[in-house]
């Protein structure tokens, strides 16, 4: 991993490849740029290190040099092939390189010292202007590379609040939302009602026809609430077969009616098993509460689960408040 360097290699085509030399008079450069030194890269030879300062140009002749952000046996991020530039950010603002720039192939590179660079760019409107444009592109890059990274961790914090088997949000996004609910509607005044559901004997259901029929029998408990409630209405699973819905805007009895509409779509769904047999339907208890005035999450909640409780006591397969 060896540099070699010379000053008699550069060719004509070369320097019209050249996109820092575009539209520029190259009668007037081409003296001037033959007396500076070419260097041949072997592959994996570090042109750039990060940390360390740059005070030159690399115009890339041929081959291939990429661009390292971790370390140098980080995946690049980039690649830059014959007739682009590299070194331009760190050599312009005088602050260590920010990347690694190691040739992925035999490379061959132009080097420009900064002095040069510059005298360039004064003499020559087309090279000042191809320094720009280079400097614009990488800034359209770094944005783009920017959003690709907010949307990559925007898609990882979906993921890690979705629950995987039922495909509705899971507890630690809905005690956020609980959270962030409760403070809105005391703010403003709204209602907002709470129920709290669980599947009636799942128990004796996963013993009886297997954690698969099972898992199916959650698949489809989630597909009926979820087709059931509102745009606005919020729905997670909150722990193995429990479920929580959150209703905005909703009274108390708003909230028994949403829940009893619930509860019979869900009595009334068929349960498929894998191998095409109809499973036994599962009923559901709903326990339904009011925001108080005054309490956290936690009190909402188990106000809620005291209803539940008492959805059960009474026989299942009922709403209680």
């Amino acid at each position: 991993m060896t540099s070699t360097e010379s000053t008699d290699a550069l060719s004509r085509d070369e320097l019209l490849q050249l996109s820092l030399f575009s539209s520029a008079d190259l009668e007037v450069l081409e003296p001037v740029l033959r007396g500076c030194p070419v260097r041949s890269l072997a592959a994996g030879t570090v042109l750039i290190a990060a940390g360390r300062d740059n005070r030159c140009l690399f115009l890339v002749l041929s081959g291939a040099l990429g661009v390292h952000l971790q370390a140098p046996d980080s995946a690049p991020i980039a690649l830059l092939r014959a007739g682009e530039t590299a070194g331009e950010i760190s050599l312009i603002d005088r602050e260590p390189a920010s990347a690694f720039l190691i040739a992925q192939e035999p490379s061959r590179v132009l080097v420009l010292d900064e002095d040069l660079l510059w005298m360039l760019a004064r003499s020559s409107h087309a090279v000042a202007y191809n320094l720009l444009r280079t400097l614009a592109g990488r800034l359209r890059a770094g944005n783009e590379l920017l959003q690709q990274d907010r949307e990559r961790i925007e898609h990882y914090k979906f993921q890690a609040s979705v629950d995987s088997l039922t495909g509705v949000f899971n507890r630690y996004w809905m005690d956020e939302m609980l959270a962030r609910m409760m403070e809105r509607s005391r703010v403003s005044g709204a209602q907002l009602a709470l129920l709290l559901i669980d599947i009636d004997h799942f128990k004796e259901f996963n013993d009886r026809h297997g954690h698969v029929a099972g898992d199916y029998a959650l698949r489809t408990v989630a597909s009926c609430l979820r087709s059931a409630l509102r745009p606005t209405d919020l729905l997670a699973r909150y722990g193995g077969e429990e479920f929580l819905v959150l209703l905005p805007g909703a009274a108390l009895a708003q909230a028994r009616e949403v829940a009893e509409r619930l509860r019979a779509a869900t009595r009334a769904a068929r349960i498929v098993h894998p191998s095409g047999s109809v499973l036994p339907s599962v009923t559901i208890s709903i326990g339904a509460a009011q925001l108080p005035a005054t309490g956290t999450a936690e009190d909402f909640i188990e106000a809620a689960d005291q209803a539940l409780y008492r959805a059960k006591h009474a026989g299942r397969d009922r709403v209680a408040d």
